[in-house]
């Protein structure tokens, strides 16, 4: 059975099993396949198995897994950590590690919110300079000044708790 069948369903049993935002289980195990030792090649191989994960693990319509880094423990084992985007947007709050063991099978996945992340819109009531505006200008009730130059548009995940909704930021 090919590393990406066995993650994907795992991770599908896990999702039906834990229901919760930590998921935790035992695969079975298989052969060792080898691993690319250079990083970016991890990152790569992780990355091409990055959107059959996010159907696994329930993402909703529009939202992407972006592998930002694979770590290989001394033991063999792997944790690869994703960024979460909606509709190109990044997600915050949205990211989540997968825990594999030595023959990549996915032993558990950490990630704050299990919930799918979903605004009704991607377009800002704000303008970026109205928006930088009011930022500076909340900003100066704190401290004297900012130097913030860069702003970015996100979707924000609504926190682990679960009780506020996703929104844009």
């Amino acid at each position: 059975m090919s590393r990406l069948i066995k993650r994907v369903a795992f991770i599908t049993l896990a999702v039906v099993v834990a229901g919760g935002q930590t998921m935790t289980a035992s695969g079975a195990p298989s052969s060792v396949k080898s691993r690319p030792h250079d990083k970016r090649q991890r990152i790569e191989a992780e990355q091409a198995d990055a959107a059959s994960a996010g159907e696994a693990l329930g993402l909703g319509s529009g939202e992407k897994l972006l592998v930002t880094d694979v770590i290989t423990d001394r033991d063999g084992s792997t944790n690869v950590r994703y960024n979460r985007t909606y509709d190109g947007l990044r997600v915050i709050g949205g990211d989540l590690v997968s825990h594999l063991d030595v023959s990549g099978t996915v032993e558990s996945v950490s990630r704050n919110t299990s919930r799918p992340v979903a605004v009704a819109s991607t377009t800002p009531r704000l303008s970026r300079a109205s928006a930088n505006a009011a930022g500076a200008r909340n900003a100066s009730l704190v401290q004297k000044t900012t130097t913030a130059t860069k702003s970015e548009l996100v979707v924000y995940s609504g926190g682990a708790s679960g009780k506020a909704a996703p929104k844009l930021a």
